[in-house]
């Protein structure tokens, strides 16, 4: 049976403020008949004027420390709050890939505002921030969604942050000339992650990056989730509900995450594009930890907090295994 998490529920409470930007979707074309999904978080949770962006970026990732892992990077696991609360994690992950060159950048994300099955892919041709208009994989996403468990969901596209919140650090770290794969991952019932898996591997070739949009857990009332008192002791059991989840990621252990959700109610937002990316990895993939924060050590209020982590993976060969796909 599925089962929706009580973040779910939770909409953006931790970002830099509330975000009220108003979003024409698909409906805001430029001179040259493109449909461009505007930005929903410039000005709340990320700065609006390009060039503070780009600084800010930039900042995040000189300052972050993370030990560059052995082998090619196949896929970045990063957090998906406001920067002043998870930029400096998600920046350990984006600083691994600076000046990279990729061909496609494939952006695994929960939908926090519409439940839906399978993945919805958004309608239009490019996704807007300050720093320019990032333009999708349009021949990529066609074939996607010849499958019957790919949709657009527009509800579902319209305020979400889980993929905008990573494209200012995809901007500012790669070299130019990748296009993007959205991806919003709903529920997956019985087989469904294999399939999925099954469709998305072939595109995973040498030139293709995954990023997987996840925050970790949410703790306070706010988001209906209290196992424990925000007590002397929260911090240390926040981080050992964490730390479980992260063991069975580590361990490639997919349907162990599924029951350690279940075990424990952990509100871990992504837990479905990360049991999608888990079905992916070939047996000689490693996942490192690179970094982790709370957001209750950063605002000295337990009674309220979500966690971040940033992880990589690595393999020696691209995730495609023997299947080609021709650009």
């Amino acid at each position: 049976m599925k089962r929706r998490a009580p973040v779910a529920a939770v909409l953006w409470w931790l970002g830099a403020g509330l975000c009220t930007t108003a979003v024409c979707w698909a409906g805001n074309d430029d001179a040259g008949g493109e449909r461009i999904r505007p930005s929903a978080l410039a000005g709340t949770w990320y700065p609006a004027d390009a060039e503070t962006l780009a600084e800010t970026v930039d900042a995040l990732l000189a300052e972050a420390v993370s030990e560059p892992p052995g082998g090619g990077i196949r896929a970045l696991l990063v957090p998906h709050a406001g920067y002043t609360y998870s930029g400096l994690v998600a920046a350990s992950a984006f600083a691994l890939i600076r000046g990279a060159q990729y061909r496609r950048v494939m952006v695994l994300a929960p939908a926090h505002h519409a439940g839906f099955d399978g993945l919805s892919i958004g309608d239009v041709d490019a996704y807007e921030t300050p720093l320019g208009a990032v333009p999708l994989d349009a021949e990529t996403i066609a074939r996607l969604r010849a499958s019957a468990l790919v949709r657009a969901e527009p509800a579902a596209h319209q305020r979400e942050h889980a993929i905008e919140i990573e494209l200012p650090f995809l901007q500012r770290a790669l070299a130019p000339g990748w296009r993007l794969v959205p991806i919003l991952v709903g529920l997956l019932d019985g087989d469904e992650d294999r399939l999925l898996a099954d469709l998305i591997r072939p595109f995973l070739d040498d030139g293709t990056l995954i990023v997987v949009s996840s925050d970790f857990t949410h703790y306070g009332p706010r988001f209906g989730y209290v196992p424990f008192p925000p007590d002397r002791r929260v911090t240390e059991r926040i981080r050992a509900l964490d730390d479980g989840a992260i063991a069975r990621i580590v361990a490639h252990d997919a349907p162990g995450l599924l029951r350690y959700r279940e075990e424990t109610g952990v509100t871990i937002c992504g837990v479905w594009p990360l049991t999608l990316l888990l079905r992916l990895l070939p047996a000689d993939a490693a996942v490192h930890r690179l970094s982790y924060a709370a957001s209750g050590a950063l605002t000295g209020d337990w009674r309220h907090s979500v966690s971040y982590a940033a992880l990589a993976v690595t393999a020696p060969a691209p995730l495609s295994a023997d299947a080609e796909i021709h650009d």
